[in-house]
This record gives structure tokens, sequence and C-alpha cells, in this order.
């Protein structure tokens, strides 16, 4: 999106890996990178980032929910497990929604893409918790899909398989390069916003390669050969 010439508005807890990222980039014409440290999780905190977004002018434009917590378990969770949950996958995206919302709807365009998960699509044994969360996820997206087109403003779900990111870092069973690669859910992002006006598309499935050839062998049938 940087190479668009879009400019980025950044929110994460850690104030050091937002400056970080930031130096990353080298600003064109008229782009600019504005880092807010924030625990979107939190209503009062988050209304005081949009108070600050809104004095400045800034109409977004486009919104990426990408934040995620992922836990193992399910019945077994403890109530403050799930919650954290809810409120990373769910909470927190609501909460971004709501507020880039007016300035949407005053423009009568605008995309709100949430990253979301199979787990989402197709529950999982042994991750109820994040499977609840992410299916709720995939609620919001799809009920908001409806209802904001009559506002010229899109919504999708882009549901990955397992994904190349700190949240599952410590996950056993792969190696180097066979997860799915944030640049490959970057450029899904990209081909979203290079279509139509006209064009609408509610929720993307991106399935891992290792995943789906497990799945198979597990799901074969023996073949007989007499």
């Amino acid at each position: 999106m940087w190479n668009d010439g879009y400019s980025l508005i950044l929110f994460s807890r850690s104030l050091p890996e937002l400056e970080k990222v930031k130096d990353e980039f080298q600003p064109k014409a008229q782009q600019h990178v504005h880092i807010f440290a924030v625990d979107i999780t939190n209503d009062n905190a988050v209304d005081l980032v949009f108070k600050k977004i809104n004095q400045q002018k800034i109409e977004p434009k486009v919104l990426i929910n990408n934040a995620g917590y992922f836990a193992v378990g399910s019945t077994e969770l403890s109530t403050n497990d799930l919650r954290r949950l809810i409120d990373t996958n769910l909470i927190g995206a609501h909460n971004m929604i709501r507020h880039v919302l007016p300035a949407m709807k005053n423009q009568k365009s605008g995309y709100i893409i949430n990253i979301g998960s199979i787990a989402g699509n197709n529950a999982i044994s042994g991750v109820g918790g994040y499977s609840a969360s992410k299916y709720a996820l995939r609620g919001l997206n799809d009920s908001l899909f409806k209802e904001l087109s009559p506002y010229g403003i899109k919504v999708t779900c882009i549901s990955p398989s397992v994904t190349e990111t700190t949240m599952v870092e410590d996950l056993p069973g792969f190696k180097d390069g066979e997860k799915i690669q944030t640049l490959d859910i970057a450029k899904t992002v990209v081909y979203l916003l290079s279509l139509g006006q006209s064009a609408m598309i509610k929720d993307i499935e991106i399935y891992n390669t290792k995943m789906v050839s497990y799945a198979v062998k597990e799901q074969s049938l023996p073949v007989d050969h007499d």
C-alpha cells in the first residue's frame, strides 16, 4: 500500500516497535506515517487516539484489522484467556471499525479488511476458544458486508491458515518457508484494493500447502489393488 501512494496510520501497544517500523519507510510526496501506541481493546484509549486523528483532519480510506491473539485450548481455557481472545480478535476490530465509519460514510467510500482465520470458517479441534473468536469476527464481517454496501464501503475477511507471524512462531512441525508468508497476505490486500467499485468480495480463504497436504493424506481412503 505504501508503494501505491497511501499514507499510513499504524497502531500497536509497543511504541518502540512502531518507531522501528516508521524508520523503515521513505516518504514520497504527500505521504505520511502516523504512529499511535494504544491497546485497541481499550475503548477509552481508542477514543482518545481518534480524537487526535480527527483533529488532524485525517480521514481513513482503508482499515486493515490485523491485530490478533492465539491460544491453544477449548473448555480447558481459563475465562481470562477466553476473554483475551475475544477482546483482541473481536472487540479490538469492532473498536477500530466504529471509529473509521463516520469518515467513510461521509466520503461514500472506503474499505474495511478484517484478517480472520481458516479456524474461523472451519473449527479446528483443540483451539475452540480461538476458533470461536474468529467465527465471531467473521459474523461481524458478513453483517457489515451487507450493511455498508449502500454507503459505497466494501468489507472483506481474509482468512489464512498457518502464517509466518510471531503469534505462531513456536508452532511445531514447520520448517522455514512452510508457513504462509505475510507478503502473500499483503499482496491479497493490494489485489482487493485494485478491484473496481462494483466488485465486492466477502471472504477470501488462503490455505497453507503443508496443512492441505496433511489433511488430504489423513482423509485418503485405502485402495484395494486386488
